[in-house]
């Protein structure tokens, strides 16, 4: 609820303290509890104040769980302010694109497919906005069985998507974060190591991503409590700066041309473009290595781009 109050602060007084008298009128009545008064103020303030007023209509819907009826007020702010993709920043950087909740049926799918096609367009917003709103896209994609649609969305982010990976090793009490095996020295092809429980570990080749573009080592190793590598190579024309961007479900450490570049030992279970690491690339071929361990988060994955 503390999130709402934010949110209703932000977006409808953050702007300006005059109100439409309808609008005031409604927020009146809603602190006052009587929520369906507050709706007849708020529709008829549409007839004056469209901006305030359908904000506030998509709040109250939010509040009252009528989430397609919060979508369609959202939409509707395009036909009536040129700032529509700033208001759309602001739910996704305060969570209140979640608070919408989830599609109810095909028909809802497509109204917010569109809101989040108009979104996914809106390059000044930054990049996290637009993987938000193309992973979005896709689950919609996905949920409506539309599955080739579902992954040429996820493409457009930009991911990584050739590795070569390598585990499981030992990772007893968070242990192997610190340990350097044998991966973090040299990339052999064709060495095979002793791995957790005396599995062999040898280098998998370009193991499909998941339909996400998540790369999740769970996938391809039957164990959750270990250390996983995932190497690439990225060549770079002349030496230059660029900057990766990545998250991950474990703790990590980066390495570019066998030095450590970033390193956090917390296990943490976050989502894209949670780290923004610079990498100072030479000139020619440039290796670069990610380690994840896992022991308490759930989960080993990882998904970056550049």
């Amino acid at each position: 609820m503390n999130r709402v109050v934010a949110l209703l602060f932000f977006f409808c007084f953050g702007t300006s303290i005059v109100l439409a008298s309808d609008v005031q009128e409604g927020w009146n009545l809603w602190s006052e509890g009587k929520r369906d008064e507050a709706r007849s103020s708020f529709e008829k303030a549409t007839e004056s104040e469209q901006v305030r007023a359908r904000l506030s209509l998509m709040f109250l819907n939010m509040v009252e769980k009528k989430r397609s009826l919060a979508r369609q007020e959202l939409l509707q702010l395009q036909d009536v302010t040129d700032k529509f993709g700033a208001y759309v920043a602001a739910l996704e950087l305060t969570g209140g694109t979640a608070m919408l909740g989830e599609i109810d049926d095909i028909e809802d799918d497509k109204m917010f497919q569109y809101y989040m096609q108009r979104m996914q367009s809106l390059d000044e917003y930054g990049g996290l906005l637009k993987v938000e709103a193309a992973t979005n896209i896709a689950g919609i994609f996905r949920r409506i069985g539309e599955l080739e649609d579902a992954i040429a969305v996820w493409d457009t982010i930009g991911v990584v998507d050739t590795w070569s990976v390598i585990g499981p090793f030992e990772n007893i009490s968070a242990s192997g974060h610190d340990k350097a095996f044998a991966p973090e020295t040299s990339f052999d092809v064709d060495a095979t190591y002793v791995g957790k429980g005396k599995y062999p570990a040898t280098w998998l080749m370009n193991p499909k991503l998941r339909m996400d573009r998540w790369l999740d080592f769970i996938q391809f190793y039957p164990f959750g409590s270990a250390v996983y590598y995932a190497n690439t190579f990225v060549k770079s024309d002349v030496a230059q700066t660029v900057y990766i961007r990545f998250g991950v479900s474990g703790s990590y450490k980066v390495f570019l041309n066998d030095q450590v570049v970033a390193d956090d030992y917390e296990e943490r279970d976050n989502g894209a473009d949670t780290y923004i690491l610079k990498l100072d690339l030479a000139k020619g071929w440039n290796r670069l290595l990610f380690k994840i361990a896992g022991s308490e988060s759930g989960g080993i994955n990882m998904l970056a781009r550049i």
